[in-house]
């Protein structure tokens, strides 16, 4: 008696040469071709007219939408859609909190944290969560007017002044990620030519983001700006604290209020 294949249903008749079945050229050739030709490719459908009978693995492509979606069950079809991220498939799942993760995931599934706002990924064993990118949600800045605020310490003191913000907290989501610390503002000396250096301070480490000499002018600011890469610290709350030193000279390095500071911590792959 004929059989079938289990994911396309192809005739395949009994090959017995006593018991077995006569080949019919419409329904062993014909119809089998037929299928064939369907399910080359990803299959047209529509949002609201997805095929029936997917088999697990199998690809469509919604025609109204344009979404790439996949078939991740053989039971009642279950289709998500579908992105590639560094030359690899993966299905977006569905939305969740990180102490309500799907139940019964497959390997390979994917979810989104709505709590973390992050992406995670079933791999057989458990939740691993996908690379981050840049996202307005992680990201903490400040920007004031300065205050007044004056410097002649050699070595790194916090940055203060009325009405001056120069430290905040930053979210960091992921523990294989990098933060990117920005930091720029204006500042003058009015005593005598001098250098200054500008840091964020992150768990408990000093980061330079730029250094500057100013001259004589007390009506001449000087403007500084720059950015470092930070690799090595954890998931979790920080706060980020802006500093400076002056680098050489005798003169006092000022900040007043027709000067500008502005500060920023990004989380970053």
């Amino acid at each position: 008696m004929a059989a079938a294949t289990t994911r396309l249903a192809l005739r395949k008749p009994d090959g017995d040469p006593t018991t077995g079945d006569f080949v019919d050229v419409d329904d062993d050739l014909n119809d089998n071709y037929d299928k064939l030709d369907a399910a080359v490719g990803a299959v047209p459908c529509t949002s609201g007219a997805r095929p029936a009978t997917p088999y697990n693995g199998q690809f469509a492509r919604e025609t109204d939408t344009g979404n790439l979606i996949l078939c991740t069950s053989t039971g009642p079809s279950v289709w998500k859609r579908v992105f590639i991220e560094g030359g690899k498939i993966g299905a977006v799942g569905v939305a969740c909190t990180s102490g309500t993760r799907p139940s019964a995931p497959i390997v390979g599934e994917i979810a989104f944290e709505t709590d973390t706002l992050r992406c995670i990924q079933w791999n057989g064993t458990g939740w691993v969560g996908l690379d981050a990118i840049p996202n307005a949600n992680g990201v903490s800045n400040a920007s004031t007017t300065s205050g007044t605020d004056s410097l002649t310490s050699g070595t790194y003191v916090n940055m203060s002044g009325t009405g001056s913000v120069t430290n905040f907290n930053v979210t960091k989501r992921q523990a294989g990620t990098k933060m990117r610390l920005a930091m720029n503002g204006t500042f003058y000396t009015s005593s005598s030519a001098s250098g200054a250096s500008f840091a964020l301070r992150i768990n408990s480490t000093d980061y330079e983001i730029s250094r500057i000499s100013a001259t004589v002018v007390a009506t001449n600011h000087t403007t500084f700006a720059g950015f470092v890469y930070v690799t090595g610290i954890a998931a979790g709350l920080w706060n980020v604290q802006a500093r400076w030193r002056r680098l050489a000279g005798a003169g006092t390095v000022t900040r007043d209020a027709d000067d500008w500071l502005a500060l920023e911590a990004m989380e970053v792959t």
